[in-house]
């Protein structure tokens, strides 16, 4: 999910500049930003995992990624599309590490090797082709806004298991 949403909005490039009439340098910005804040939270993030609780920094960070993911299809201007990127670049930099770890936690020898397989398996190839497709169809002027939406449910869904 956290991976997939760089892919989604990269192919949307073109449709933010388009909608928001910005230039490409600023546009570059929205997935430029993501993946910075996303690389430098992971570290911090693995290790308040540790301290605090994996299952629940999972909870705080799958619940701030679906609000800044929201954000993010209500942003009006190129300033806080950046914004909200930024800050959901964050929340994904916190989920990743508690998905290691809750797997390092909860799985043992062989079924631990077929949990990193699953998620290695998922991680991103079967949804990058929808969503690029998805975007590169007859709405893509209008892409940008509705390639925050196809997350949320899935992410919507699975807070309330984690409970």
């Amino acid at each position: 999910m956290i991976l997939l949403d760089v892919s989604i909005v990269n192919v949307a490039l073109p449709s933010i500049e388009h909608g928001l009439a910005v230039a490409p340098q600023t546009a570059q910005w929205v997935v430029s930003g993501y993946t910075l804040s996303l690389g430098l939270t992971l570290v911090s993030a693995g290790r308040l995992g540790d301290s605090l609780g994996r299952r629940r920094m999972f909870l705080v960070a799958l619940t701030a990624f679906v609000v800044t993911s929201a954000l993010t299809g209500a942003a009006p201007t190129a300033g806080p599309l950046i914004a909200a990127r930024l800050l959901q670049g964050v929340a994904g930099g916190m989920l990743i590490p508690q998905n290691s770890g809750l797997i390092q936690e909860l799985f043992q020898g062989a079924e631990r090797g077929r949990a990193f397989g699953v998620l290695g398996a998922t991680i991103g190839t079967p949804g990058d082709g929808c969503s690029t497709s998805m975007c590169r169809s007859a709405w893509s002027r209008s892409c940008w806004p509705p390639v925050s939406y196809p997350l949320r449910p899935v992410a919507v869904c699975a807070i309330p298991t984690w409970t």
